[in-house]
């Protein structure tokens, strides 16, 4: 009972985060809203430079990544997959707090949140 309760929390909390990063999409005024590197205010050399919240999306994803494997693990029997994933997990609310605090001051582009709302759902999907 105590797996399915651990792995039930963080199913939610990858969702909560999706549902951050996809909040608040039509938000007016929000910086870098809509941008894409195919604008024509943006240069070659700022296309290419990662942004911090390219950076937190990044981490989510390998995170979810990892995270999966593991699941698959505890999954088949893996007694020692469940430790694994408590150590992967030490990090992850940190890295929550700074996407939610970054989606909260507008700092996300419509490209990233829909990023973040697809690494969530790809979590959501390893339960299934």
């Amino acid at each position: 009972m105590k797996k399915v309760s651990f792995l039930t929390k963080m199913v939610l909390i990858a969702m909560i985060c999706g549902a951050v990063l996809a909040s608040c999409g039509g938000r007016s005024g929000q910086k870098g809203a809509g941008k894409t590197c195919d604008d024509a205010a943006k240069t070659e050399a700022a296309c290419a430079a990662k942004t911090d919240e390219d950076k937190m999306l990044d981490e989510f994803e390998k995170f979810v990544d990892e995270y999966v494997e593991i699941l698959k693990a505890v999954m088949s029997g893996d007694a020692a997959a469940v430790a694994r994933s408590e150590q992967l997990t030490a990090g992850y609310e940190d890295l929550m707090l700074r996407i939610t605090l970054a989606e909260e001051a507008g700092k996300f582009t419509d490209a990233q949140k829909e990023r973040g709302q697809k690494i969530g759902e790809k979590m959501a999907a390893a339960f299934q």
